[in-house]
C-alpha cells in the first residue's frame, strides 16, 4: 500500500493522524482494548470468534480516516495523490477514507448535494447503500470487514445526511432530526472514539 510503504514522510503522517485518533486500526485487538478497556467497539470474544470462524487475515487488515474540517488534506495528497479527485469540491469532501492493507485499495465516503451518501472506490466507480444488500455479491472490499464496520459507518452517515438536507429544505422538523442524530452519531463515535464528534461537523448546505 503506497500510502504506508516505506517513505519516512508517509508513515510521520500515519503516526500524526494516530496520535489525534484521527486515524484507526479498526481490527488491532490491542488497540481496542487501550482506547476503551470496558466497552471496546470490538470485544476480545468477538476477535476469538472471528479468529475461529474465518482464521486471523482479517486482523489489522482496515484502517479508517475521519476527515474533519480542520483536517490538513495537503499532507494526505502530498503522500497519497490519488485521492485528489475525491478532494475537489471542497464543500462536499469525503468524511471517511478507508484503506484495505488486504488488497490494497482505498474507499471514500461522502456526502451528496442532494443529502445523501455515497462510496467512492479507487478508480471512481459510485456505490451506494445497495452495495449492503443480503442478496448483493460481497465486494472484495468488505469480505474480511466481519463486523461490518464500513456499513455501520456508511448508514450512520448517511441517516444523518438525509435527516439534516429534510430539515435544511423545510421538509422535515428540527425533532426528527435531532432523533436521527441521537440514534446514528454513537455509531460514529463509537468506531472513531476519542473525537467527540458532534453533528454540527456533519451538516452541510443543500
Amino acid at each position: 500500500m503506497k500510502l504506508i510503504d516505506g517513505t519516512p514522510q508517509a508513515m510521520n503522517l500515519i503516526d500524526q493522524l494516530k496520535s489525534q485518533s484521527l486515524l484507526v486500526d479498526f481490527y488491532d485487538q490491542s488497540y481496542q482494548q487501550s482506547v476503551n478497556p470496558k466497552y471496546p467497539s470490538i470485544s476480545d470474544d468477538t476477535f476469538r470468534n472471528f479468529d475461529e470462524k474465518y482464521g486471523d487475515m482479517y486482523r489489522n487488515h482496515l484502517l479508517g480516516i475521519y476527515i474533519s474540517s480542520d483536517f490538513d488534506i495537503k499532507k494526505l495528497l502530498k503522500v497519497y495523490p490519488p485521492l485528489t479527485p475525491r478532494f475537489q469540491d471542497s464543500s462536499y469532501h469525503p468524511i471517511f477514507v478507508f484503506i484495505n492493507l488486504a488488497i490494497q485499495k482505498i474507499w471514500c465516503i461522502k456526502q451528496t448535494r442532494k443529502g445523501s451518501a455515497i462510496i467512492i472506490t479507487e478508480d471512481g466507480q459510485v456505490l451506494d447503500e445497495e452495495i449492503f444488500e443480503p442478496d448483493m455479491p460481497v465486494h472484495e472490499f468488505l469480505e474480511l470487514d466481519h463486523a461490518k464496520i464500513i456499513k455501520r459507518l456508511y448508514i450512520a452517515l448517511e441517516r444523518i445526511t438525509r435527516a439534516d438536507c429534510m430539515e435544511f429544505n423545510g421538509y422535515g422538523s428540527e425533532k426528527a432530526y435531532r432523533e436521527v442524530v441521537s440514534w446514528n452519531l454513537p455509531t460514529i463515535n463509537k468506531y472513531f472514539p476519542n473525537l467527540g464528534i458532534q453533528a454540527d461537523e456533519l451538516a452541510c448546505d443543500y
